[in-house]
């Protein structure tokens, strides 16, 4: 009598590659973004294409006659860490005594990246309702005098400006000429403000981008001399070393502090987690979704962020609405700790 031959459970074998697979482009995102050339790639490139497999591997899986469960249960996994690759941010309740005080409404919002008429920002900033705002690529757009008839202030320093309707007590600016002779970027502004009767230090930046390492890269594939790694590996290092002395000009304050601005960097960079690691990241902590700031053809990405210490804290944050630029608008509103 002939045996039929069982059928191999290729929808297990299926969910268990897809599986590895994705958990290794979180291993090398996580732990070598920033860090290695290949691994700085998959940082900043498109993430949603890691989800397209589950259009076969999920029915694969469900079809699966032999450990069936089993299969399911690896591409759920899988589907949970594309999810955690894409930054899908689903925030917790928060724990311990929440400030009943005012909340400051501070916005992020570079406005390089197009073309734009100046009454129509002064519009979002009203619509938006924000005490203050940077503007890390101004370009030097922005009309004080269209400002000043809405009640707001317009400092712009480096090409970078700060908007804001409260007293401005001190100003305090990085000279950013090291930064400009290696061709980076170096904007690191401080101001300190009075809000609700109390100081605090704000400091707006824009670090260098890696749009050269990548760019080299993308040609460096056809040189013979393997152009690209080298080039990209000089451009963590500038930009490594822009972030120490950002952070490290925080330090010139002991009052209530933020940071904010296009950071060109997701929260999972090597770069970031050594360097901002002590500060909150108000959409990290307190969004929902992707919070996706910067928008190309392929795909989007958080590179421009609102940090804060703890003397802080945030009760929301979300992306608004933008101008038609390839940035968008980042909002929080963050009380003081205990109303201190």
């Amino acid at each position: 009598m002939a045996t039929t031959k069982s059928r191999r459970p290729w929808g297990l074998v299926l969910a268990l590659v897809y599986l590895v697979l994705v958990a290794l482009v979180w291993v090398l995102i996580r732990g070598w973004g920033d860090v290695s050339w290949f691994a700085t790639v998959l940082l900043f490139g498109p993430r949603w294409v890691y989800a397209v497999p589950l259009v076969v591997v999920l029915p694969a899986a469900a079809l699966c006659r032999r450990r069936r469960l089993l299969a399911l249960a690896a591409t759920g996994v899988a589907a949970l860490l594309v999810g955690v690759i894409n930054d899908v941010r689903v925030p917790f309740p928060a724990f311990g005594a929440r400030s009943e005080g005012p909340r400051l409404r501070v916005m992020t919002y570079n406005i390089g990246g197009g073309t734009f008429e100046p009454r129509e920002l002064m519009a979002l900033i009203e619509e938006v309702g924000a005490d203050v705002v940077g503007l890390p690529e101004c370009g030097h757009r922005v009309d004080p005098a269209a400002a000043l008839a809405k009640g707001y202030t317009v400092h712009d320093d480096n090409g970078a400006c700060l908007i804001t309707r409260l007293p401005v007590r001190a100003v305090d600016i990085r000279d950013p000429t090291d930064f400009w002779v290696l061709y980076g970027s170096g904007v690191i502004n401080r101001y300190e403000l009075e809000w609700q009767g109390k100081p605090f230090s704000i400091e707006v930046v824009h670090l260098e981008t890696v749009r050269e390492g990548l760019e080299a890269l993308r040609f460096g594939f056809w040189k013979p001399s393997w152009e690209g790694p080298k080039v990209m590996g000089e451009n963590i290092s500038e930009r490594l070393l822009e972030s120490r002395r950002a952070f490290e000009w925080t330090a010139r304050s002991k009052l209530p502090t933020l940071v904010l601005g296009d950071f060109n960097m997701p929260v999972e960079s090597a770069i970031y987690r050594e360097v901002w690691s002590p500060l909150h990241n108000a959409f990290s902590e307190r969004g929902v979704g992707r919070g996706i700031t910067k928008a190309t053809r392929l795909h989007g990405i958080r590179i421009d962020h609102i940090l804060y210490d703890d003397k802080w804290l945030c009760d929301r944050v979300w992306v608004t609405r933008d101008l038609g630029m390839d940035h968008r608008p980042l909002v929080a509103d963050l009380p003081l700790r205990g109303g201190q």
